[in-house]
């Protein structure tokens, strides 16, 4: 049971929640986790919205590098609602077993491709730390170009808001999905 209103149909919407419902079904097909409680607020949901379908849909960065990218965060941030897709998408975007596991229980990079492990090192220091160390931002740097650095650390972003909102809503993931492991209490 979420902490706030949870709307998957457009029952009960004012005019302006009901217009926002409406260009977010219209972009993904329904409205389901983080739409469903951001919705309490009509500008921000449409705002996460346009944010959300250019990163998803429309970004320059290949599909591989976009769920390293939010698997990392997902993970990062334990996000149980939205790790259940992404671990599907993952597999479909090209990640390996190993490097999903890795992500997925916060294992240490040896051994993975190096383009994995340097994303999702940057992924880690940035959300761990709030900082980049130097040699993990050369890295990026040599390997990507300026628009697909800043897309890539906007991601990270992106889902580092996602997940604060569904964690603090308590929106649990739909049932039978694959499911992190839930962080240590204290």
């Amino acid at each position: 049971m979420t902490r706030v209103a949870y709307r998957t149909t457009d029952e009960d919407l004012n005019e302006e929640e009901r217009k926002v419902f409406d260009e977010i079904k219209e972009s993904r097909g329904h409205v389901v986790g983080v739409f469903s409680v951001i919705l309490n607020s009509p500008r921000v949901a449409q705002l996460t919205g346009q944010l959300g379908a250019y990163m998803r849909f429309n970004t320059i960065l290949s599909p591989l590098v976009k769920e390293l990218v939010t698997t990392t965060t997902l993970s990062e941030n334990s996000c149980q609602f939205e790790w259940g897709f992404h671990e599907g998408f993952s597999a479909k975007a090209g990640v390996d077993a190993a490097t999903l596991e890795a992500i997925k229980f916060k294992k240490p990079l040896d051994g993975l491709p190096e383009v994995n492990a340097e994303l999702i090192r940057y992924g880690r220091e940035l959300i761990r730390k709030k900082r980049v160390s130097a040699p993990t931002f050369a890295a990026l740097k040599d390997r990507y170009n300026p628009q697909e650095l800043t897309e890539i650390t906007a991601l990270f972003g992106y889902y580092c808001m996602v997940a604060c909102s569904l964690n603090a809503f308590e929106v649990d993931p739909p049932q039978g999905q694959p499911v992190l492991p839930e962080p240590e209490k204290g």
